[in-house]
């Protein structure tokens, strides 16, 4: 999608019965190529999913991007047991030691549970969230996108369920679905 593009706003007509149905296809299609691991088009493909009760003209032709996806085809994901590069990531990195708060606690393992082969792979979720997105209902939209080592594994692209009134409270909605994901790994 282009920048401060806001398809809520688009006034023009309505898409007959034919044109309607297409719509749907074409959002079921792009639907289907994110589960494919085009994680790229998530956003958009999320944002546009919304008008499917009611397409317009304009919200068609913004779902045709098979020349996007036909001029940058490597997009895809790679499969990589190297954490992706962060540049702003803390020198530092911090270690909690709980063991001596939690000393009586012992973790129960299935003893059928396989044991590890190789090196542990590092855990990255990174979260945003764009404070007022649907200009005329005021909703946020976040994003959330799990790694395991260099691999994004899930990744989400969600309108939150009520109004925020600031870019902080949308973030802490964007937050609170990472943990989610990280309570779901």
């Amino acid at each position: 999608m282009k920048t401060d593009d806001h398809p809520e706003e688009d006034d023009t007509p309505l898409l007959n019965n034919v044109r309607h149905r297409e719509y749907q296809s074409l959002i079921g299609m792009l639907q289907w190529v994110v589960t494919l691991c085009r994680v790229d088009i998530c956003y958009a493909t999320s944002s546009m999913s919304r008008f499917s009760v009611a397409p317009r003209e304009g919200h068609l032709l913004r779902v045709l991007i098979w020349g996007y996806l036909k001029k940058y085809p490597n997009h895809a994901l790679n499969i990589s047991n190297i954490p992706p590069r962060n540049e702003d990531k803390i020198s530092q990195k911090t270690i909690i030691d709980f063991a001596n708060q939690y000393s009586y606690a012992k973790e129960e393992l299935d003893i059928h549970f396989p044991i590890p082969v190789g090196e542990e792979m590092e855990v990255n979720i990174y979260f945003d969230s764009d404070h007022t997105h649907d200009k005329r209902t005021g909703r946020s939209i976040s994003g959330v996108v799990v790694f395991v080592g260099g691999t994004p594994i899930t990744w989400k692209s969600k309108r939150q369920g009520g109004v925020q009134t600031s870019t902080y409270g949308a973030e802490i909605s964007s937050m609170r679905l990472a943990v989610e994901e990280a309570i779901t790994i």
